[in-house]
């Protein structure tokens, strides 16, 4: 008798990365986390696990990037390497940043 996969891991997401212009900013990424993601699951921004970028274009979604956290995702997903990333690959292109947990 072993743990069903569907029992391990939950997808939580897609949240919108409201203003990908603003994803440096520290106040906007305090409101993300509380007034976004942590709102509806209490506690996911100091949990570990995957996490996903993509753009999302009408109902279609694009993959840029997969990370994985090795302390929790409110200290590692806005990191000044992942945010140079948005910066330098998601400004440009149309759509919305999303990021899925």
């Amino acid at each position: 008798m072993g743990v069903h996969m569907s029992e391990c891991f939950k997808i939580y997401g897609p949240f919108v990365i409201e203003d990908k212009h603003k994803i440096v900013d520290k106040e906007h990424q305090n409101a993300y986390w509380s007034d976004c993601v942590d709102k509806e699951n209490l506690g996911l921004s100091l949990a570990k696990g995957i996490y996903l970028f993509s753009l999302k274009n009408s109902q279609n979604y694009n993959p840029q990037y997969v990370g994985m956290t090795e302390r929790d995702f409110r200290t590692e997903v806005f990191n000044d390497r992942n945010t140079v990333m948005i910066f330098k690959h998601f400004l440009e292109e149309r759509g919305c940043c999303v990021c899925t947990y």
